[in-house]
């Protein structure tokens, strides 16, 4: 393990490392929480900064989900080697140690104000407040949509009153007939 005096120290990958950059300059403007490294941003400001890339990595492939995971592995190697004390998160790629500001947390709770909770032994139900208009649109929509079938001359073969009739007759599944009513090219 390797400790650099008394720097400070932020460890960080990208793919694209000057959309990083922006990216960390926007959100420090509006920054207002928990954060170690935006608060010292905020503190001392980006000229006190130094930038520099401690390893490019190489992908052998163009699956995005493999060289993620590549660049995940080599973040954690820094993390665990050179004890950035400007990193929140002490795993690659995740929230964990991540704490809310007191503002952020009132806010969340904020959002479930007003609304109905009825608890279970194994599961809570949130019942949000609903219009009588969109009550209504929901039973209407339930009832299922009705779907006319059309041969390639566009004579009509057979009119179903729903999705998942249609589905078994023309022998696709009810989200695929769906898809294909939703993208027009039919």
């Amino acid at each position: 393990m390797l400790k650099l005096n008394d720097e400070k120290l932020y460890i960080g990958s990208a793919f694209n490392l000057s959309q990083r950059f922006r990216q960390h300059r926007y959100k420090v403007k509006a920054y207002n929480g928990n954060n170690k490294f935006y608060n010292y941003v905020l503190k001392y400001g980006w000229d006190k900064f130094l930038f520099g890339i401690i390893e490019y990595v190489y992908f052998p492939g163009n699956n995005i989900n493999d060289n993620k995971k590549i660049l995940l592995e080599r973040e954690q190697y820094y993390l665990d080697n050179l004890v950035p004390n400007l990193n929140t998160n002490k795993i690659a790629g995740s929230m964990l140690g991540f704490k809310h500001s007191k503002e952020n947390i009132s806010k969340f709770g904020f959002l479930h104000r007003g609304k109905k909770y009825k608890k279970n032994n194994n599961y809570t139900i949130i019942k949000p407040n609903v219009t009588k208009e969109t009550i209504s649109k929901l039973k209407l929509r339930s009832k299922g949509a009705a779907v006319n079938v059309y041969n390639l001359k566009n004579e009509l073969i057979n009119k179903f009153s729903t999705i998942k009739k249609t589905a078994d007759f023309v022998g696709l599944s009810p989200s695929s007939v769906s898809k294909y009513i939703k993208s027009g090219l039919l």
